[in-house]
């Protein structure tokens, strides 16, 4: 078993389907969207700084 763990970023929508995640900060016009496939074993906990 193995993690990864990303700082900054913020769930934009998530669907059966699908997890967008958008970098904090993020601006249009400015940086990328990342996509990942609603996998079965795979798992986002999104956290608010705090």
């Amino acid at each position: 078993m193995w993690g990864v763990r990303y700082a900054g970023l913020r769930r934009l929508v998530s669907t059966s389907e699908v997890v967008v995640l958008l970098p904090s900060g993020w601006r249009k016009g400015e940086g990328s969207a990342f996509l990942s496939p609603d996998v079965d074993g795979v798992r986002f906990d999104v956290i608010a700084p705090g």
